[in-house]
């Protein structure tokens, strides 16, 4: 049982090392998507200004969260909201050219690289400790975590 335990705990303190590596890419991420979100403010038509809200309550309630699932479930709706907004500035003509836009478009295109190799790694270091850990009594399986596109 010793083993047992100890191969637990440290599966378990892989997950939440790579957690907060996933979170540290993240939080880069983020202060770009507020600086974008500042920039949109008033740009877009108003029946798509929801997104904009949308965006905002769910960074907000990942900020808000100690939560480890609220944090997943809210990172991944502020992905698929993300992407919405893409879509619209790539049909927008007016914001496709502006430059302060398209600045912030790229360096969330380039934090994207980092956000995806910390993901992969807390998803291994998540699979490593569902099957270390599976068959505990008490123990919870911890969750995934996709993207918008399912990766």
């Amino acid at each position: 049982m010793l083993v047992s335990y100890t191969r637990v705990s440290s599966a378990n303190q892989a997950v939440m090392e790579a957690w907060q590596a996933m979170e540290k890419a993240y939080e880069a991420r983020q202060v770009l998507l507020y600086e974008l979100l500042s920039e949109l403010d008033g740009s877009l038509l108003p029946e798509d200004a929801f997104y904009l809200n949308d965006m905002r309550a769910s960074l907000s309630e990942y900020n808000q969260s100690d939560s480890h699932d609220v944090r997943v479930r809210s990172a991944g709706e502020a992905e698929s909201i993300y992407t919405s907004l893409l879509f619209m500035i790539e049909e927008n003509r007016v914001l496709r050219a502006d430059r302060d836009i398209q600045r912030l478009v790229s360096a969330i295109a380039q934090t994207e690289a980092n956000v995806s190799q910390a993901r992969s790694a807390y998803n291994n270091a998540v699979r490593d400790y569902n099957r270390i850990s599976e068959g505990i009594r008490g123990r919870e399986a911890k969750i995934y975590f996709y993207s918008a596109d399912g990766i």
